[in-house]
């Protein structure tokens, strides 16, 4: 529907977007739900969540003030759309962005989460379908409003009871945010070799 094309819960600026009708709280619960069954390393302290249908995105960072470490990942009917970020010793990217001098890595989020430095330049590939892409992120500021924090506890935001299991898994999470998949070619086979750990939120 129309009213889930854009999704802004939690933290904003200077106030707390609460979901107001039920469909919209059912929507934020999901997304709880699938953080808190992830592994350990996913479940990151968040208080921000937003949800946009998108099909494309052409590589951008969010700036030096934006959350460094994102969770992401892709929901909907839809193929393509993978995430790309910007890495040295990545591959080039696709002729779809008119920039052959971008080098990065593709990581299939469509049902899997990712952590992700978002001051790297990303983007996401054109997916055919309806796809929508899920953001979630921390920030400080809302944990120095006693107000604020008394509306992110009512609707289950969970910022205050993950910071020690975000930070006892701090490693992996790097090793996450670098590590990628990769391709080659062999014969006449495209070979997929995994190296990023991920999570399957569904069974295809």
């Amino acid at each position: 529907s129309k009213d889930l094309r854009v999704l802004k819960f939690g933290f904003f600026g200077d106030a707390v977007l609460e979901p107001k009708s039920a469909l919209k709280r059912q929507v934020l619960a999901l997304v709880h739900k699938i953080v808190a069954n992830a592994p350990v390393a996913y479940r990151i302290p968040y208080t921000t969540v937003v949800i946009k249908e998108a099909r494309e995105m052409a590589p951008k960072t969010n700036g030096l003030h934006a959350p460094k470490h994102v969770l992401i990942f892709g929901l909907g009917e839809y193929t393509g759309g993978e995430g790309w970020i910007e890495n040295p010793e990545g591959k080039k990217a696709p002729p779809v962005w008119n920039n052959s001098s971008l080098n990065g890595h593709v990581h299939d989020i469509h049902h899997q989460l990712l952590r992700m430095n978002t001051q790297k330049l990303h983007g996401v590939f054109p997916a055919v379908g309806r796809r929508f892409s899920i953001a979630l992120f921390h920030r400080e500021e809302a944990l120095k409003n006693a107000t604020h924090m008394e509306s992110l506890r009512e609707y289950e935001f969970p910022f205050d009871n993950l910071h020690a299991i975000s930070s006892a898994t701090s490693s992996h999470v790097d090793n996450s945010i670098t590590a990628a998949d990769y391709w080659e070619y062999s014969g006449n086979l495209f070979i997929r070799h995994h190296r990023q750990p991920r999570c399957a939120l569904f069974t295809p």
